[in-house]
């Protein structure tokens, strides 16, 4: 096609000439044309595919399985994205500008994306499952153009964040999506751009270190550089910025990057994806510990009773998302710690961490912390232990034995295993196998065991450990005396029924955030007080999301989560009525902020 009139064509929204002009993009590799003008003339086309999708929600059908795109809309931005990507849009003069307004684009449509890939219900519909693959390949192209302007090898959660609008859902979203994209689910739909029966999504060559890059990146989300890449010189001048502030906007941050994780179900494709990964199952220990936060439950001293009803009333938000998060993942528990163990089978002689950070003793550590969240069952914790105990007596991996054997006693505490010199039937117990091993430690090593509990960092230590202390100070186990019931880790700090949504917050800048705090009540899911994509109505007359609802009885073995009661899918029409309320609420919310854009 000859570039005047593929910019003709740009200029109409019309699906079926943009398929073409999209396909004709896809096949500009001519010598002979100027790569600036190809690259300007397809970013057009981008542009206008992004625009096409908002004009699509006006004519979408109150049957659809969320608040949505059509497929044919999705296959035509993916594959837009597709040609900006191959045509080197992204580089050369004013690339960084067109990935800016790309990135700008995708924010508007976020919440459309985030409906389809992490609200629907389950469907074998041939449609939706079709928009879902191509939801899934938008996702691909955007980090593959954005991969244009960023190495891959050097993404980090800095990167995603700034892509993603400041924005933690959007960013948990968009790395959903990329990780549960494969060539085989993608095979079929390479071909036939321009035919409007058949799908199209290309995928691009370098798609196993995309989807790497994406889960390290969505794994870097709660560090500090994250949390603070907001605050400028230019912003903070004039403003004392105390160390109180600095620890109050990190917790917060981590707290939207719990829920983000929660709201977008991303954490069991993770565990998928990280399956035989070291480094990043490394990661995905002090990830899950660092949000999950269990230092908020002793004392806070940035949020003290000298300090604000700010500091106060932020700290209250942290803790309740704390609380949801370690309700939620708890289902996923069994899945986590087997992953987890795996690091220590097949372990080399030395220790695989990507940097110091990771060590084993930190590791340990970040596995204690979470065991406050997402307790280990028994057989879970005596894999995990033994497993670990068997690289410990290798002697290679921990210059300071002490900094291993403490995190670990801590995590055996947290599951409600106390010493023992009684094995357990045949097998020899992790129980057991620990004791002796601290039993065998010298004085030195005891004496510092005994000094980093004294000092421990994070939740406070459980009942159960006192045991533990015992016998490392004494070098023996000593009976405990009969009990009733065993001891039980101190109680977390449950989110109190029905709290309203948290305060808008200057945390998250992007446009699915701003839905997801922003919406009326009556546009909510009484389960998790979310923006509603797909309303339904239960028999007691509770409204839901339906794939919220879905996830809930599925967890609950079909109870209601409001009543208790037994409840299906089935018992919960949808209402039609209400969704074309929130369509037309979230559509002119965005109009809004895509003139707030234009206008920038």
């Amino acid at each position: 096609a000859e570039l005047p009139s593929l910019n003709a064509v740009a200029d109409e929204l019309d699906l079926q000439r943009l398929r073409l002009a999209v396909a004709d993009a896809l096949g500009m590799t001519s010598a002979n044309d100027d790569p600036e003008a190809v690259s300007e003339a397809i970013f057009n086309l981008a542009i206008h595919s992004f625009m096409l999708a908002l004009h699509s929600m006006d004519d979408q059908e109150e049957s659809a399985d969320a608040l949505g795109l059509p497929a044919a809309v999705v296959e035509l931005i993916a594959n837009s994205l597709a040609a900006f990507v191959t045509a080197g849009c992204a580089s050369g003069e004013g690339g960084l500008g067109r990935l800016q307004v790309l990135g700008s684009q995708l924010d508007v449509i976020s919440p459309l994306i985030f409906g389809g890939l992490c609200r629907s219900s389950s469907s074998k519909k041939k449609e939706a499952r079709r928009r879902c693959l191509a939801l899934r390949g938008l996702c691909v192209w955007s980090l593959a153009a954005l991969g244009c302007a960023v190495s891959l090898q050097d993404f980090s959660g800095l990167e995603l964040w700034e892509w993603s609008s400041n924005d933690a859902t959007w960013a948990m979203t968009l790395v959903k999506g990329v990780l549960e994209t494969s060539p085989e689910d993608l095979g079929s739909l390479q071909l036939g751009l321009a035919d409007p029966d058949s799908s199209s999504i290309t995928l691009p060559q370098n798609l196993p270190l995309i989807k790497r890059a994406a889960a390290s990146a969505a794994l870097g989300m709660a560090s500090p550089d994250v949390a603070f890449s907001q605050a400028t010189g230019d912003d903070l001048e004039g403003l004392a910025i105390t160390v109180q502030m600095r620890a109050a906007e990190l917790v917060l941050h981590r707290a939207d990057t719990a829920i983000a994780l929660l709201n977008a179900g991303l954490l069991p494709v993770l565990l998928d994806f990280l399956e035989g990964d070291l480094g990043l199952i490394l990661q995905l220990a002090g990830f899950l510990s660092t949000v999950s936060q269990t230092e908020l439950q002793g004392d806070v001293g940035w949020a003290s009773d000298e300090q604000s009803d700010l500091m106060q009333a932020m700290l209250q938000e942290a803790r309740r998302a704390s609380a949801i998060f370690a309700s939620h993942v708890e289902s996923d528990a069994p899945a986590v710690w087997k992953m987890l163990a795996s690091v220590f089978l097949g372990l080399p002689g030395t220790w695989p961490a990507p940097s110091p950070a990771l060590s084993l003793p930190s590791f340990l550590h970040d596995c204690a912390e979470l065991a406050f969240s997402c307790s280990p069952s028994e057989q879970a914790f005596d894999h995990f232990a033994k497993s670990c105990l068997n690289v410990l007596g290798r002697g290679c991996l921990v210059d300071d034995m002490s900094a291993a054997l403490a995190p670990l006693c801590v995590l055996a505490a947290r599951s409600q295993v106390v010493p023992t010199t009684t094995p357990a039937g045949s097998e020899s117990s992790a129980a057991l196998e620990l004791t002796s091993a601290l039993s065998a430690s010298s004085p030195e090593i005891r004496e510092a065991i005994l000094h980093k509990w004294d000092r421990w960092r994070g939740a406070p230590l459980p009942p159960a450990i006192d045991q533990w202390r015992a016998l490392v100070r004494d070098g023996c186990p000593q009976e405990a005396a009969p009990q009733e019931s065993p001891p039980q880790e101190p109680a977390r700090l449950p989110p109190p029924p029905d709290m309203p949504p948290p305060p808008a917050r200057a945390t998250g800048g992007g446009a699915l955030s701003h839905l997801l705090r922003e919406a009326p009540n009556e546009y909510r899911c009484a389960i998790d007080l979310q923006l509603m994509m797909d309303p339904v109505r239960s028999p007691a007359g509770f409204l839901f999301d339906r794939g919220t609802l879905s996830k809930a009885l599925k967890n609950s073995g079909g109870l209601c989560p409001k009543t208790q009661r037994p409840l299906t899918l089935e018992d919960c029409p949808r209402v039609p009525e209400l969704r074309k309320q929130i369509q037309v609420w979230v559509r002119r919310v965005q109009q809004v902020r895509l003139e707030q854009q234009q206008q920038q």
